[in-house]
Formats: structure tokens, sequence, C-alpha cells
């Protein structure tokens, strides 16, 4: 039932409560993919840090009322109606008002009469104790008459003559007001509580709802929640319940709310606002759990009524699930109503996915603020250049990198790829030369931080004297942890078959840890040596002795960091090399190069390099216990290099070169180096010269999730010219 309230000044006792907080919780990390440290590439990992956000109640169109409200309900139903004791009515009003047909006293001169509807109390209940446990009423109790004194008289004929337990009310309530205004919520709480049975007896709901939210902010969870419920039980109205839910879902009661919403009236803007706020709180805790699917489906439902925190969440959760397109739009739609460091940042994630680096510029320049943080001066230019290759940081910021593209896949899902390739080695038959050509296949499957790929290749290969056909595979796992960046890699194969050597085991472990501004890698591994034939899987000497097969196993540290505009990255190694019936090797690795950019042309970076390598033996040679592969005393190699990416339609390109200067000194070398056999054979020697490399690759979108590819390659020095290359065609299922 609905009726009229005059307000009195009274009513205005409570300070407004404190908004219901929800838990602040992590909001979803990204996730891209790392290319490994080994030349020509660098260091390039992302994981997203994400800002906490507020899960806030929803908002909704308010109906029924234009009047300020205490979250949810109207201040002015906030109180039972309670009359100044300084105020008298006329005889006639106060026989009504015994009567209970209307109030004690109509409104003054000075007061309206709103036109707002007021609660309807239920049956009384008894007065329940701050600290008791609440009590559910009893279902269809019938309305209550109005509340009585002992004495029997109504509160309206108390109010109008002004009994000395209403001006003793009044009292607490203006204490209890002023504490509110100063900010002293534990005094207030305390009065609320001193005066609970009175505010029962009085139906006061809005010190019941105010003592609710008083309760809340201090974290006082039995009395927030007992004021709450008493005050739902004694109204039929979804005000008030909402008041309840609110409480609810601030302590994580989710069953209670839910068991409260099926009270509630379907189509009341309350359930609305509470039942956005529910969804919300429930998708976090799935989405906590993985189950983004379940996730997004409890948010997509009440999309029209989520918050800003709701929609975020959302985004979080369909970048989880590889929606890109949507997440950025949903990113961005909050991004543009309040810009914060947590939707900059994802926004900034899923559109470097996208690769839509200019939409990402626009919008950081239409909207200043965290997402114009994340992008430098120097990346601001390169996107503006129309720069292609670029970085992103755990925290979101985008760097421009100067890597080679990675061939990991970078979207949830499954990654097929099939890659013809070959190789020719110029130089003696027999000895340096070497023609490989072959296919590989891989499968990679991407998770939320988690990658598996599995790659077999097939290869045949020759010397001109000697030949092999066979297959190796690796088999690797990668996985990213939550926080700062670190990344947890190892990985387990065997090299060819079809030699004359058995195939031998192959693997890596590894941790690294990335940042915006440098990142790191630490990683044992044993890996085969592919210079020559006899390096690769073996060969047979004139005796028919088969010998070679030559891994190299140890630890090698690569990183990458930057100063104002130059790249550097670089790395070393510690291994030994062996073989089957090949002597036993030491060799000690370092290299190190500096890019910067060259601003007269986009997409161009120059630099130096600067490569040193030790060997503890000479075993270049081809004969019974050599390995057959480059292992000079000492090796030096300086001179520029350059990478430069470019975008013709919707082919991207890049290529890396350099000129280098080298020098190289050999150790002296027995014909044998097992036995020590003919040690005069080989003499030290030293040697300079030039040395030219180069590389082109592209890549080519036919469909959303198909591309081909290629790459083209070589080397010359004195002593050899390399050339390699390949292509390939791959697929993406998600």
């Amino acid at each position: 039932m609905k009726y009229l309230l005059p307000l009195s000044p009274l009513v205005l006792l409570h300070a407004a409560p404190v908004q219901a907080e929800v838990e602040r919780t992590p909001a979803p990390s990204n996730l891209e993919q790392v290319a490994p440290l080994e030349r020509p590439t660098v260091t390039r990992m992302i994981e997203p840090r994400m800002q906490e956000q507020s899960i806030a109640p929803a908002q909704v169109e308010r109906e029924g009322t234009d009047t300020p409200r205490i979250h949810g309900k109207p201040l002015d139903t906030a109180v039972k109606f309670i009359k100044p004791a300084e105020a008298t009515s006329p005889p006639a009003a106060k026989a009504k008002a015994a009567e209970g047909t209307q109030p004690a006293s109509p409104p003054s001169a000075t007061t309206t009469k709103p036109k707002v509807s007021a609660p309807t109390p239920k049956a009384a209940a008894p007065s329940p104790q701050p600290g008791d446990k609440p009590v559910a009423s009893a279902a269809g109790a019938a309305p209550a008459k109005p509340a009585s004194a002992p004495d029997g008289a109504s509160l309206a004929e108390l109010q109008a003559r002004g009994d000395d337990r209403l001006k003793k009310y009044d009292q607490a309530m203006n204490a209890i007001a002023a504490a509110s205004k100063e900010e002293r919520h534990e005094d207030a709480l305390r009065m609320m509580k001193e005066i609970w049975d009175e505010a029962v007896r009085l139906e006061d709901f809005g010190t019941m709802g105010a003592m609710a939210y008083t309760a809340m902010r201090l974290n006082d969870e039995k009395t927030a929640i007992m004021a709450a419920r008493k005050a739902a039980e004694l109204v039929e109205d979804d005000e008030f319940n909402e008041i309840l839910g609110n409480v609810l879902l601030r302590f994580d009661k989710l069953d209670e709310v839910e068991k409260l919403l099926k009270t509630m009236e379907p189509k009341s803007p309350e359930r609305k606002r509470i039942n956005a706020s529910y969804s919300v709180r429930k998708a976090k805790v799935v989405f906590d759990q993985g189950n983004y699917a379940e996730a997004e489906r409890l948010l997509v439902e009440n999309r029209a009524t989520l918050p800003a925190s709701g929609i975020e969440l959302l985004a979080w959760t369909q970048y989880r699930l590889g929606k890109l397109e949507v997440a950025a739009q949903a990113f961005g739609e909050v991004y543009d109503k309040n810009p914060g460091p947590s939707n900059a940042q994802g926004y900034a994630f899923a559109m470097h996915r996208l690769n839509k680096h200019d939409e990402l510029l626009a919008k950081a320049e239409a909207k200043p603020g965290p997402l114009k943080e994340m992008l430098s001066p120097d990346v601001q230019a390169a996107i503006k250049l129309g720069g292609q290759r670029f970085s992103i940081g755990p925290d979101g910021r985008i760097g421009v990198a100067n890597t080679a593209p990675s061939s990991e896949s970078e979207k949830p899902g499954v990654t097929v790829r099939v890659e013809p390739k070959f190789r020719d080695k110029i130089g003696d038959p027999g000895k340096g030369i070497f023609h490989q050509h072959g296919a590989l296949a891989s499968v990679a499957w991407q998770g939320e931080k988690d990658r598996v790929s599995l790659d077999v290749e097939h290869q045949k290969g020759d010397n001109e004297e000697q030949s092999f056909s066979g297959q190796r595979y690796y088999l690797s796992w990668m996985h990213r942890l939550e926080e700062d960046g670190y990344v947890i890699r190892m990985g387990a194969g065997k090299t060819y078959t079809g030699g004359v050597v058995e195939p031998t085991w192959l693997g890596h472990i590894g941790l690294a840890r990335y940042t915006p501004d440098w990142g790191l890698d630490a990683r044992l591994f044993r890996r085969s040596n592919e210079e020559t034939m006899l390096a690769l899987v073996g060969t047979l000497d004139p005796l028919q002795r088969a010998w070679g097969r030559v891994v190299e196993s140890g630890l090698a540290l690569s990183g990458g960091t930057h100063f104002d505009d130059w790249k550097i990255m670089g790395y070393v190694t510690r291994s030994q090399l062996e073989g089957y019936n090949v002597a036993k090797n030491d060799k000690a690795e370092l290299y190190i190069n500096a890019l910067t950019p060259l601003a007269a042309v986009p997409g161009l970076k120059v630099g130096p390099e600067f490569k040193v390598d030790y060997f503890g033996k000479t075993l270049s040679n081809f004969d019974y216990g050599h390995g057959g592969y480059f292992s000079p005393k000492l090796y030096i190699r300086v001179g520029p290099m350059f990478t430069y990416e470019t975008k013709l339609g919707d082919l991207d390109l890049r290529a890396d070169g350099g000129y280098s200067r080298r020098w190289n000194w050999n150790h002296a070398a027995p014909g044998n180096p097992l036995t020590g056999e003919e040690p005069d054979k080989y003499p030290a020697s030293s040697g300079t010269g030039h040395v030219w490399l180069g590389t082109i690759a592209g890549d080519y979108s036919l469909a959303p999730d198909w591309k081909i590819g290629f790459k083209l390659g070589g080397m010359t020095a004195p002593e050899y010219t390399d050339y390699y290359g390949s292509v390939y065609l791959q697929t993406h299922i998600q």
C-alpha cells in the first residue's frame, strides 16, 4: 500500500551512508608471445599486469522519484515521520490521528508535502539486538497497525502531545547526525546500537538502513546484515531489499543474494541493480576459477545494466577467450567514459594483439590520460611513420620491437604450420659442402598462460660423397607466471635419424623475466650442430668407421634493454661440444648489438655488432676424431648492421644484414685428437677477411586465420658461402 508522508527536519538526521564497496580484484593479465634471444632476434615478452578494479553496484534508470537517495532509497522516505516535540496539532487533527486515519500534524507553511511513495510496514517483529542472529519474518505476515506506546497511545498521539521518549529519541538522532557529519563513524554506530530498540518500535527504517551502511563501512558484518535484514523484513518495498542486497554483496554472501533476488519484484529497478551487481561478482568468482565462458554468459545477460567495472571485467573475459575485437570495443567504451590505468592497459593489449597501433594512438590523442602514457614519443613517431613491429610490456607500455617475427602463435587456440626448407653450403666435397632440403611441420597450442608445440622435420642431405634421409622431433612447453613477467621454458627431442651415428637426446630448460625496459633469459641447453653433415648426423671414414653427430651442452644467458633511442641486446654462452668418436671441446661465446632508428628512413634501424668466440681446441677438420665444425682458438667479428621493417599493402616485410671485418686464430691440431696421432698435422694459423650476411622475410594474410610467408638469407666469408630459404603456410584454429 502506498501513502504520503510529510517531511520533518528530523528526517534528514542521517549523513548519506557510505556506498557499498566490493572487493577490489586484480584484473586479468595478457598474454603475448616470447621470442628467444638468439641472433638475430631479441627479447620479446608480454605479460599483462592488470590494475585493480572496483566492482561497484550497477546503475539503471531510476523510476518513480527524482528525490535524492541513500543508495537505493529516497531520503524523504528514509525515516518514519516523527514530529518535533514543540509542534502542536489542532484538536480535530488529534482526534483523527488517534484513529490512525491521518498524520497528527498537517504540513506547516514552510514545509511542502512531497508526492513520494513510502514503504508499507509488515507485521511488527521482535526487536533484535545488535549482534543477534537475524531472524527472517514469517511468510505472509499481515501489515502492522500503526506503532503504539506501552500505554496504548498511538505514535501519532505521542507525537501530538510531545512525549518525552520522542524528545530523547530526537536528541539521540541529532547526536548521531553530528557524529556522522564529523565522520566519527564508530561513535555514530555505537549510538545507533543504543537506540536500536526504540528505532524498531518507531519503525524508523531510515535509521536501520543508515546503521547497516555505517556498520558495513566499519566492516561490522554481523551488525550490518542484522540491520539491513530487519528493515527489509518490516517493509514491503524493494528499496530496502536493495539495501540488504548491497550489504550481502559487500560481505560476499552470494548465495543469500541469489535467494533475495527471488523475493523481489522481477521488473523493479532495485532488482535490476542488485542483479547486475550480483552478476558481476559471480562472474568474477568464475573468472578467477578460469571458467571464462560462464563469466562471459553472466555478464552478457546483464550487459545493458552493467556498471563500468562490469563492462571492463567482460572485456578482460573476452580478451582471455581470444575475442579481441569485442574486447577492444568494450575496453574502449569504458576508457572513453572513465579513463583509468586498468582499462587503458586492457585496450593497449587488445589493440596490440590486433596490430591496430594506429587506432590505439588515435584514441590516446583524442582522450589523453593513462593511454597516452603507455606510448612514448619514439613509439608515437614510429606509429605515425607506418611502423609495423611493436612489443608490449607487462604494464601495457608499447615499445618499438627490433626482432624478427616469432613463429609462435600469439592467439589462444591451435596453430598448424607447414614449411618446406632448403640450404646450400659451398665447400669441398665430403667436407664443407652440404646440401639440405626437407619440410618442417609444427602444431602449437596456445592457452591463457601456457604454450605447447611439437615440431617434426624431415630432411635429406648430402655432401656429394655420402647422404642421409631422416626425421627429428622436438616437443616444447612454455608457461607464464602471474607476476613480474616470469616465464618458464622446457623442451626435449632427438637429433635426426638416418645417419651413420645413432640419434641422441636434445633439450632445454630455462627461466626468463621480462619488463618493459629490459629482459633476461637463463637457459640450460643441449642442441645439435648443423654446420656440416659430419657435425649433424656423422659420416664414415675410409676405414668405414662412423664418427660425428656433434651436440653442444651448456648455459646461455641472453637479454636486452634500451637507453634513450638505442636498443641493446646480446647473449653469452659457456658450453662443451662432444660427439660420437669426436674429441670434447670447450666453447665460450659473446655477442652484442646496439640499434637506433634512422629518422630519414621509417622502419630502418642501424648500429654496430660485435662477436667473439673462443674454443679450447681447433676441431674444424674432417679427420677421424675431429668434429667438422668451425672452432678457432679465437674469433672476433665487428662491423655495422641494420634491420628494416615496412608494409606493402597486406605484405609485411622485414630485413636485416650487415658487413663485418673478422679475425681468427687457430690452435695447432693433431691428425687424430682422440689419440694425439700426427701431432703436427695442422699447425697454428691465423687469418682475416670480410663477412657479409643478410636475411629478408615476409608474411601475407590470405584470410583472418590463414597466412603464407617466406624467408631467404645467406652469409659469405673467405672460407665458405651459405644460402638458405623457406616458404610456409599457416592456419590458426580458435
